[in-house]
């Protein structure tokens, strides 16, 4: 993850990237090298974010890619670090950590609003040390996550994306002020609108966490 200032830049081959603004600089810190270090509650947002909800919905599927480092003290309840949502109770997708388990939900014509069920990793798949975290949902409505490179967890969740609500936000961080705060280190935030397959996931992860474009 990478950016100046208050910008976090999109570094995705795409005509229209969206940045994201830091809302609140007081809790964040960019790291030597890459990363950003959320130490309190922060919202990290952006708005233009139409082209990849109406991607998602056409392909039905999707992957979010993530490299993050825990703070050892994991929150005991539902604690967001990525989301395309409008609220706290409305969303499309939402990952998260829960206790010791990593937690998405995901809105599709089988999940109410909020994307509940919600849809969790195998018991101690959260550590506090650099972690490469995979969340697969394809056509067919597997849900794996994959960590470190190693299946953690599958789960169902059929429906299609078709009631995905527009002009939701992409946020990292704390998305809304009533949600528990995530704390640790951002290293990337990646979405897809399709589903890695095992071998992009290993490549991804072989290569290692991203550092700073000089």
């Amino acid at each position: 993850m990478e950016g100046q200032g208050t910008t976090v830049k999109d570094y995705a081959p795409n005509l229209d990237p969206i940045d994201l603004k830091i809302e609140s600089f007081d809790h964040v810190k960019w790291k030597p090298g890459g990363g950003l270090h959320i130490a309190g509650a922060t919202r990290i947002a952006a708005s233009n974010t139409q082209r990849l909800i109406d991607a998602c919905r056409k392909q039905n599927a999707i992957t979010v890619e993530a490299w993050i480092e825990p703070e050892p003290n994991e929150p005991q309840s539902f604690a967001p670090f990525a989301s395309l949502s409008f609220s706290s109770s409305l969303c499309n997708f939402t990952l998260a950590q829960q206790n010791h388990q990593f937690a998405f939900r995901l809105r599709t014509t089988n999940s109410d609003n909020q994307g509940m069920p919600t849809l969790l990793s195998e018991t101690n798949a959260v550590t506090d040390t650099l972690t490469h975290l995979v969340v697969v949902r394809n056509q067919s409505g597997l849900v794996r996550f994959v960590v470190d490179g190693v299946e953690k967890g599958k789960q169902q969740r059929n429906g299609s994306f078709s009631n995905w609500g527009s002009n939701a936000m992409l946020t990292v961080g704390n998305a809304f002020s009533e949600d528990p705060t995530w704390l640790g280190t951002l290293y990337l935030i990646a979405v897809y609108c399709h589903p890695l397959m095992d071998s992009d996931i290993a490549k991804n992860y072989a290569v290692g966490k991203p550092t700073a474009r000089q």
